[in-house]
């Protein structure tokens, strides 16, 4: 089984079994990508925001494509997620403006 690259905006358990997560710097998350496209890694965004597509794609240094589909994980797949450090108090302002201050980043693998 091929490990696939999967970007997201929210570090979310879609499937029962274990995942190991780490914080990680915008740096890292770039060497990540880098390293998964010299592999010849699959890389598929499930980024559902235009902001967070926007931001990511510019961080990374790859278009990151909006999609809001339902990811379906495998086993060894590895997870790029870029999220806000909080939750927006008033789902009525989701997607408003927000500081590239307010994301953070984390590597969750799926085993």
């Amino acid at each position: 089984m091929t490990k696939r690259l999967i970007l997201m905006n929210s570090a979310v358990i879609t499937k029962s079994g274990t995942y190991v997560a780490r914080e990680i710097t915008p740096d890292e998350a770039r060497d990540i990508v880098r390293k998964s496209q010299g592999l010849g890694r699959e890389i598929i965004s499930y980024v559902g925001y235009e902001q967070t597509a926007e931001y990511m794609s510019k961080t990374l240094g790859i278009d990151v494509p909006l999609n809001r589909g339902q990811v379906d994980l495998q086993k060894v797949d590895i997870m790029l997620v870029c999220k806000l450090k909080y939750r927006v108090a008033n789902p009525a302002t989701k997607g408003a403006p927000v500081s590239e201050d307010d994301f953070e980043w984390m590597e969750v693998m799926y085993l």
